[in-house]
């Protein structure tokens, strides 16, 4: 039996874990609600946490005034509020209200807490059982009423499946089109996500429900057996096995076999629509059991969700904590991943077409850029940046390795707020360790650990709250962020090479780090040509690669370049590269802290 919230998902003085309060930037109010914290922000919006004048709780997405004064985009976010506006479901959020001519236009949708789908399986593997049949008829439910109401949604995928506590949510209608209407997108590009696809649709035709049923029935493959139906890898390839290569069916179980293999048919005439798979799932769970069989399939679907849906739970909200610094643009709880799909399905409108599917928070994933437009790589760049500035914990190293480095910089950083905030940054260049590590928010509260790096040498904490690294303790941290949106701001050119493992590229330099701390994960993969940075002459090459993890994270940041120089004794090649690798996002961290009785009051003389 689906489990009831204990409570609302917020109020004024109580957030959900990720939503950070609104800052001075931010509107107090918008239509008849009140604004009681920031969900995320995108390049051309954001996302509130709302509470209306009777009590309504909602997720308020908004454009920002300078796009509000564009046509075209206002048409767009028009045609979203028309198409979410239409769809009446119990597996898809509820529409609340909009105003398109307001100073700042919004949409207000239900606020839907919980993993998505993707999250889900990975945290607790893959379904079975009632779960299994909760979920498929769910999400038929779902396209049974957004077909009704004349919508292709175009974009169904794990990521964009919210498992709420009450059953499953289909969202994201950034790219849903009007079947009687034409979809404001650009020319030329793949529209929906590659792997979840149906194959016609890599031919360029144009998404039906039958190309949704088709992603309907991936998604439900998906749910059973854990496994992507068409794997992963580059765009050309994941399109020939989605044309060519139909999935193993190993693994899932007969109650939902027939309906799957016949919505992954090539054929979209013979793919079942989303009534007949409703009526042909609800009618084999109505057989098992005692007295179910009078109902009617439209309104079974929330008979078979109430009796067997069970085992998802979200965090409750916590007392807000306002911060001093810099404020969290995007939040990495799974339970936010409704709003960052909203988010997400913004990037569709800069150029650019989708691409590989990844998950917020696919994980906590989400519907981020690098799930909804993964060919943007400015849009998913930023994003990135603005995912790890605002991640609850992370552990992140960068180092260099090249010709004449001598002992290269070696920096770590670490990071957590639980049981309470703590930033800890190891700068190892030279002879000397510089350690900081910032408990709480106060200049008070930062202690340094300076000492040499030869073996045998002590420790030597000290507090020092004159000490200008309480103005700078993250600057270092920070540039490291910032490589990412420079290198790829400042690419000549950037391809997109789908998901591939991370650090295995035809033109990256292996690093025993990478492979040591990365082994075995994929990313979405990003390669360009960048301008020369010697100072005198021109580089041989220089070039970055650069792998964003499907729930919008960054994984690893490389660049490389080598020049050659012109010497009395001939021509010397140099060349350099830099990592900066992100280890993880969101997951316990382990940080040793110094004794009160082992810090100094002031810094010792390490000659340093």
């Amino acid at each position: 039996m689906a489990r009831s919230p204990s409570s609302e998902p917020f109020d004024r003085d109580r957030l959900p874990p990720g939503v950070e309060p609104v800052a001075d930037t931010d509107p107090r109010t918008l239509g008849p609600y009140t604004v009681v914290g920031r969900i995320g922000a995108g390049g051309m919006g954001a996302v509130y946490a709302g509470i209306a004048e009777d009590g309504r709780r909602s997720a308020l997405k908004v454009v920002h005034p300078h796009f509000a004064l564009d046509p075209e985009f206002l048409a767009r976010f028009g045609r979203e509020i028309d198409l979410v506006s239409r769809v009446d479901a119990s597996c898809t959020p509820d529409f609340h209200g909009a105003d398109l001519s307001a100073a700042t236009p919004w949409l207000a949708t239900e606020y839907v807490p919980g993993p998505t789908l993707r999250g889900h399986v990975r945290e607790k593997g893959a379904l079975s059982g009632g779960m299994l049949m909760a979920v498929a008829v769910g999400l038929a439910e779902a396209l049974r009423a957004i077909h009704a109401a004349g919508v292709v949604h175009r974009d169904l995928k794990p990521g964009n499946v919210i498992m709420s506590p009450e059953g499953p949510k289909v969202l994201d209608f950034g790219i849903a089109r009007a079947l009687e209407g034409t979809a404001l997108t650009s020319t030329g590009g793949i529209i929906g996500t590659p792997g979840w696809m149906a194959p016609e649709q890599y031919e360029g035709t144009e998404a039906s429900p039958s190309s949704d049923m088709f992603s309907w029935a991936a998604l439900v493959y998906f749910a059973a057996t854990g496994r992507e139906p068409f794997g992963r890898g580059a765009v050309d390839v994941v399109s020939h096995r989605t044309r060519n290569e139909p999935p193993d069916p190993t693994g899932l179980p007969e109650e939902v076999l027939g309906p799957v293999r016949a919505g992954l048919g090539p054929d979209p005439a013979r793919r079942p629509t989303a009534a007949q798979a409703l009526d042909e799932l609800t009618r084999r769970w109505s057989r098992t059991q005692v007295g179910a069989g009078a109902q009617e399939p439209a309104h079974e679907a929330t008979v078979v969700i109430a009796v067997e849906w069970s085992g998802v739970e979200v965090p409750e909200p916590r007392k807000v904590r306002r911060r001093r610094r810099g404020p969290v643009l995007l939040p990495a709880a799974a339970s936010l991943l409704l709003v960052l799909a909203l988010i997400g399905s913004w990037s569709l409108l800069a150029p650019g077409s989708d691409g590989p599917d990844g998950d917020a928070a696919d994980e906590e994933e989400n519907v981020p850029a690098v799930e909804s437009a993964p060919e943007d790589a400015v849009a998913v760049a930023r994003e990135a940046v603005a995912l790890a500035r605002g991640a609850a914990s992370f552990e992140s190293a960068y180092f260099m390795s090249g010709t004449e480095m001598g002992d290269p910089p070696w920096q770590e950083f670490a990071y957590t707020e639980d049981p309470e905030p703590v930033y800890w940054q190891s700068d190892l260049g030279g002879p000397a360790l510089v350690e900081i590590i910032e408990i709480g928010e106060g200049p008070d509260d930062v202690v340094r650990n300076s000492r040499m790096r030869n073996e045998g040498a002590e420790d030597a904490f000290y507090r020092d709250p004159a000490d200008e690294a309480y103005d700078t303790r993250r600057e270092l941290w920070e540039d490291r962020l910032v490589q990412i949106t420079e290198v790829v701001d400042q690419a000549r050119e950037v391809t997109y090479g789908g998901v591939t493992e991370v650090g295995a590229a035809e033109s990256a330099v292996e690093h025993e780090t990478v492979d040591e701390r990365s082994a075995g994960s994929a990313g979405h993969h990003y390669t360009g040509s960048l301008p020369s940075s010697i100072e005198e002459g021109e580089s041989d090459e220089h070039f970055f690669h650069l792998w964003v993890g499907e729930d919008g994270y960054p994984q690893l940041l490389h660049t490389h370049e080598n020049w050659t120089v012109e010497g009395a004794q001939g021509a010397f090649e140099n060349r350099t590269n830099e990592y900066v690798l992100f280890e993880q996002f969101g997951e316990p961290v382990s940080l040793a802290l110094p004794d009160e009785a082992e810090i100094a009051d002031g810094p010792p003389n390490t000659g340093l």
